[in-house]
């Protein structure tokens, strides 16, 4: 049984509401108690540095190809977008990330794609 002294639990900061923390142990995944997000705990592990959460419209340039996308959160080495559909690109395809509100036009490797319902897709994106 956990002591429940705080040296002996391992502290999360929640990616959607930027609230911390503690849960027993850092190999299970953990609902944000403060506002339900689920944390997947390769979530916790992957995340380097500070993301803010940023919804603005962007498009996705890759090759010929236009999509339309929303940002999800945004840091210095990249950004999740989520977009509707199915996406014409896999992990590893280098495509452009435009956001006309910051005025903002980067290249960038896709590092993961996630299915989140029927109609929609979040992919993290990587600034080259």
């Amino acid at each position: 049984m956990a002591s429940g002294r705080v040296e002996d639990m391992f502290c999360y900061k929640c990616p959607r509401c930027q609230s911390n923390f503690y849960t027993a142990s850092s190999a299970n995944n953990a609902d944000c108690p403060f506002c339900g997000f689920f944390i997947k705990s390769v979530e916790a592990m992957r995340r380097h540095e500070e993301r803010s959460l940023v919804q603005r419209n962007c498009c996705l340039l890759a090759g010929d190809l236009m999509i339309p996308a929303e940002t999800v959160d945004l840091s210095s080495k990249g950004v999740g977008v989520r977009i509707s559909g199915k996406v014409p690109f896999k992990k590893d395809d280098t495509l452009n990330v435009v956001v006309k509100d910051f005025d903002m036009d980067l290249k960038a490797r896709v590092v993961w794609i996630e299915n989140c319902d029927d109609s929609s897709v979040k992919t993290g994106l990587m600034f080259c």
